[in-house]
Order: structure tokens, then C-alpha cells, then sequence
């Protein structure tokens, strides 16, 4: 996969106004982690969308999805944050958010597991973007805890200017990952 920061992402990604304004549903699941209402949380955001997945039909669509969905859950990452109770889960149609609630090195190393498993499938065009920032706590329309911020839709934003194969970075949590001694130092020095 190719791994880049968005600031130096060589296709345009600009927002209108209006687009700005429009808000994001989230369908989720019952989730492990309690949100906190009262406060602001840094959380880092994995970003994660089919590509060209509205030229599919139905079938093939709830197909990817279920093939995504099973790719995510075998991550080493993801199981070690759900496990911990640290970890949300947003379904987006096309795509999943997850929101991490320790370093920004979590979503990297879950976005490089993935990326790993997905190695060999060229059935599944997937792109990656991680963002970190405030969240804080809500209840989503069935009264179950969600995060409202603009981090969800920054790390979406960060992931809409990459291709099939991508994992992009926000610039910030590209230095942040300088300072990890690890395999993500890699992906944020790719940048």
C-alpha cells in the first residue's frame, strides 16, 4: 500500500462550504467504550471506505462490506482496543470509523495490519486516512453513545484524498508518529 501525509497527497482535496455544513449519520452498534458526555478526549480516527463501492450492485456491495468487516475484526490492533474497552466502531455504508482513545500509533498500526491482510486481494479497493483530535460524547438517534466532533470528519476527509491502496495521515498525527519507536514510524516518515 502506498502510505503518504495528506498535505503532500498529489490530488486535490478541497471542501465547499456547504459540504462542510452537512451533517454525518452514523448507524452503530451497541459499543464497549463509555463515552464520556462531559468532557473533550483527544481520540485518533481510522478512516476507512471502498473504493468505487456506489458502482456495485447490492449484492456486491453487502459482499465488500462483509469481507471489510471481517478483514478489520482479525487485526491485532483492533482486538487489543475493543478488548480494552477503548475502542468505537462507526458503520458508514462505504466504509467504518474507528476511534481509538490512546495514541495516534493505534489506528497506524491497525491501518498497516489491514493493509498487510489485504496484501494479496485485489478484489477490495480500500483507502485509509487517520486523524486525531477532540471528541466528546453523545447519544445517536436510538440513544446509544456516539462522539460528535469534527475529528470523524477530518480523518474521512484525509482518507477521500487518497486512491485504492492509500493510507494517508493528517499532517499532525504524521509527527506525531515520528516520536513511536516502532514499524509506524515508517508509514509517517513515508509521508
Amino acid at each position: 500500500m502506498n502510505v503518504a501525509s495528506s498535505k503532500s497527497s498529489p490530488r486535490s482535496c478541497r471542501s465547499t462550504e456547504a459540504e462542510a455544513s452537512l451533517p454525518i449519520l452514523y448507524n452503530l452498534p451497541p459499543i464497549l467504550t463509555d463515552v464520556n458526555k462531559d468532557t473533550l478526549e483527544i481520540a485518533h480516527v481510522l478512516s476507512l471506505n471502498i473504493v468505487d463501492y456506489f458502482k456495485l450492485s447490492i449484492d456486491e456491495q453487502l459482499a465488500k462490506v462483509g469481507e471489510l468487516n471481517e478483514i478489520v475484526r482479525l487485526s491485532e490492533q483492533f482486538r487489543k482496543a475493543e478488548a480494552a474497552g477503548r475502542l468505537l466502531k462507526i458503520a458508514t455504508g462505504d466504509g467504518i470509523a474507528l476511534v481509538f482513545y490512546n495514541t495516534p500509533e493505534e489506528p497506524a498500526q491497525c491501518a498497516m495490519e489491514i493493509s498487510h491482510a489485504l496484501k494479496d486481494n485485489v478484489r477490495l479497493g480500500l483507502r485509509m486516512g487517520i486523524y486525531s483530535g477532540p471528541v466528546s460524547g453523545v447519544a445517536d438517534v436510538n440513544a446509544r453513545p456516539n462522539v460528535g466532533a469534527a475529528a470523524i470528519n477530518m480523518a474521512q476527509r484525509v482518507m477521500d484524498c487518497g486512491d485504492a491502496g492509500h493510507i494517508l495521515l493528517s499532517h499532525r498525527v504524521a509527527q506525531d508518529l515520528e516520536h513511536f519507536e516502532s514499524s509506524c514510524t515508517t508509514l509517517a516518515l513515508s509521508r
